[in-house]
């Protein structure tokens, strides 16, 4: 039996240490992303067991935070006194090959959190074994000190020791309310600074805000538009798109406030140069190459914690590769429990677009519920709201405002469903709120 016990510390020890070096060779392999990836995730350079893996995560970290890459010859350069006690040049450039795939960054991560909790554990018992011997140790003193290993290792997991009263939950948010509304400290709660939205749907700290619709509905239009809003308005934002590349994001952004098919080479430079001047120090984000759930993810983080970004969105979720999942029904109840933990442990709104299903085109009523989305019921349980965009013009040409669009809130934790109506032009334009003469129901000014 002891035999069995040893063989599993050894296989949990090698798994640990193979984790460690595979984070390592992670951070050489993808930089800066990876290293804040894996620290967003509660990595610390004390999770560590090995000496040497406890330096370069700390040579990491400073040389980042100057600006430097992590690089093989630079760090021996810089620290070769240092590298030369773990094995030199050849141990050092061995991490490079130690990573299987960043992709597994957040396993490499449980792995190595896992085993610093475990010898924590491990080390309690033995210290609890030689206080045994000790006929002046009591069974309370043993007890006491196994305990506050036990809390202790609680701790690296967010199990607290103490529960808390529904007092000391209420002080503590009355307080930081109060500091917001004495100008002392800025709010975490944001607007879309769309009327339409902001009268139901709050943008708050660790929300999850869904939008979907049929194509041609306009979800990445709003979503750009929002993004933008909060850009100008709050601060950095980062757009992930699983649809459009780099040049179709450009024509996108060009085509809302320029004419881009205009044969007028100076009209062109015109309202090019008025675009420019429009997006000059607005700080929104774009990444169009992560394609999967993991890859924007780990976007989001890298982007929080580089960049401090305020609020994020996804275009679109079907389009994400996911791991693992069988059915399109499981990709999308992974990602929504997935973008929502996302959303708390960052503590910023994640807006996530989906696409529905063609069920709402075969009804006389054409507005889509909740039911056509896939999982929808993991959808509503894990989104603090979902929205859809609808366009009645899209379907009937003779609509007297083609630019209108409802955005139809069927599911809301914060507030109450209903829909309200915003304009937006197909082909150019952002979303807006309507004008007093389109809200008297009049005719539409685009």
């Amino acid at each position: 039996m002891v035999d069995e016990e040893e063989g599993v510390g050894e296989m949990f020890s090698f798994s640990t240490e193979s984790s460690e070096r595979a984070l390592v060779g992670a951070v050489f392999l993808g930089g800066e992303r990876v290293f804040y990836e894996a620290e967003s995730l509660g990595l610390r350079e004390d999770h560590f067991s090995k000496p040497g893996n406890r330096l370069l995560w700390a040579v990491f970290r400073d040389g980042l935070e100057g600006g430097v890459k992590p690089d093989v010859g630079m760090i021996y350069e810089r620290h070769e006194r240092d590298i030369v006690k773990f094995g030199g040049f050849s141990w050092l450039s061995s991490f490079s090959g130690a990573c299987g795939s960043i992709h597994h960054v957040p396993s490499y991560v449980d792995r190595v959190i896992a085993g610093h909790r475990r010898a924590k554990i491990l080390h309690a018992a033995r210290l609890a074994l030689e206080a045994g011997k000790s006929p002046d140790n009591t069974a309370a003193d043993i007890h006491a000190l196994l305990e506050g290993a036990l809390s202790d290792s609680a701790g690296e997991v967010g199990v607290g020791s103490e529960l808390e009263t529904a007092e000391s939950l209420v002080m503590d948010w009355a307080a930081r309310r109060q500091s917001v509304l004495d100008g002392e400290t800025e709010s975490d709660e944001l607007t879309w600074d769309i009327h339409a939205l902001d009268r139901f749907v709050a943008a708050g700290p660790g929300h999850l805000v869904v939008i979907g619709g049929r194509p041609k509905m306009g979800k990445s239009q709003l979503a750009l538009s929002i993004m933008a809003n909060i850009s100008r308005k709050y601060g950095p934002t980062l757009f992930c798109s699983a649809e459009m590349g780099r040049d179709a994001l450009a024509r996108r952004i060009l085509s809302s406030s320029a004419d881009i098919k205009t044969t007028d080479p100076r009209a062109f430079a015109e309202g090019t140069a008025r675009v420019f001047r429009e997006w000059l120090d607005v700080p929104m984000f774009f990444d169009y190459k992560a394609r999967s759930f993991q890859n924007v993810s780990a976007s989001i983080r890298f982007a929080h914690r580089k960049h401090g970004i305020r609020a994020a969105a996804i275009d679109y979720l079907q389009l994400l590769e996911m791991a693992g999942a069988r059915t399109e029904e499981e990709e999308i109840g992974r990602a929504s429990k997935g973008f929502k933990n996302l959303a708390e442990d960052l503590g910023i709104p994640i807006v996530l677009l989906v696409q529905v299903n063609r069920r709402c085109e075969e009804r006389a009523d054409k507005r889509p519920v909740m039911s056509d989305i896939r999982g929808s019921g993991r959808v509503e349980q894990d989104a603090d709201a979902v929205v859809f965009v609808y366009r009645e013009s899209y379907y009937n040409e003779r609509f007297a405002r083609p630019s209108q669009v409802e955005l139809l809130v069927r599911a809301n934790r914060h507030g109450p469903a209903g829909t309200g109506i915003a304009f937006w032009r197909p082909g150019g334009g952002w979303f807006r709120d309507p004008t007093p003469w389109e809200s008297l129901g009049k005719k539409d000014l685009d």
